[in-house]
């Protein structure tokens, strides 16, 4: 009677870890799928920068993506071309350079003069 109480507690307790461990095995598996779908996720979103990324690269090395820039960022021209300057709140707007103002810079020596107030 006592061996077969003791068979029973050892089996129970043998079923009881089996228990834990499947119970903490099926927990990381659940953990696992979590980041499985969280790496699907950036990587569908990886490929749709990828194809941006590579649709935008194939924009820049045209040839007529270059003459563009070219023409707009240093204003050149084509020969035979005509330069036609816009009023100046409209050279904005047209993305054009707005003109540098020139400040009429004193001679040294007026400076002097200036600063000694010897005028």
């Amino acid at each position: 009677m006592v061996k077969r109480r003791l068979i029973s507690g050892l089996i129970l307790l043998l079923m009881v870890y089996l228990m834990v461990t499947l119970g903490r095995s099926i927990w990381r598996l659940q953990q696992a799928g979590g980041r499985v779908d969280e790496a699907e996720v950036e990587l569908k979103g990886l490929a749709r920068e990828n194809y941006e990324l590579s649709q935008r690269l194939a924009e820049v090395d045209s040839t007529e993506y270059v003459v563009k820039e070219i023409r707009d960022k240093l204003h050149w021209v084509r020969p035979g071309e005509q330069v036609v300057l816009l009023p100046g709140d409209l050279s904005v707007q047209a993305g054009l350079p707005e003109p540098i103002p020139t400040v009429a810079e004193k001679a040294n020596w007026e400076k002097w003069v200036a600063k000694l107030g010897l005028r």
